[in-house]
């Protein structure tokens, strides 16, 4: 079964490969720190369950290189991807070795069952654009904007009995679309 209770990763402490050697290149890297949201489980089950409030945060323990990556369908240096994770995430670059920005990448990617952070997602890499948008809702907006849509879901959820197949295939065009701004 699914495993209940808190979780343990482990990572080991090293010098990045081809960084300077310094402490703060040292694993395991974390872009943000751990924050508090309303989060929905059950996705591994088939059952959607009611909203909790759950720790998050990612730590990564990596050995390679990041020189690109893809974002508004264009290949972005590692100096861009990192001024975009600044902006994007609202927490200033812990330490400029590629790993910490591969943890930023994969918080941004990680949204699963909070709608603050799927919306979030969906701006940063839902719509190709020749430019990168240099300024972003903050923490605020994206859990206000996050909570507007959980509340959609939530009557959804309440009406199959939170089946994720039945979920899948409901619409939510006409809310979102009268959804106060």
């Amino acid at each position: 079964g699914l495993m209940k209770g808190p979780r343990f990763y482990a990572g080991h402490t090293r010098f990045a490969t081809t960084s300077k050697a310094t402490l703060d290149g040292t694993h395991p890297h974390q872009w943000s720190p751990r924050r508090t949201l309303h989060v929905y489980g059950g996705f591994a089950t088939g059952v959607v369950g009611p909203v909790r409030r759950r720790s998050v945060e990612t730590f990564i323990c990596h050995n390679g290189d990041l020189d690109f990556f893809e974002i508004g369908g264009q290949q972005r240096d590692l100096g861009m991807v990192q001024r975009f994770l600044e902006r994007a995430t609202g927490h200033p670059m812990p330490t400029p070795v590629d790993s910490c920005a591969i943890a930023g990448l994969f918080e941004l990617l990680r949204c699963q069952g909070s709608w603050a952070l799927a919306v979030r997602y969906g701006f940063c890499f839902g719509v190709e654009r020749p430019t990168l948008p240099f300024s972003f809702p903050d923490d605020d907006e994206w859990n206000d904007i996050g909570a507007k849509c959980a509340a959609i879901f939530e009557s959804k959820r309440r009406a199959c009995g939170g089946s994720l197949e039945e979920l899948e295939g409901m619409e939510a065009r006409e809310e979102l679309a009268s959804m106060p701004s």
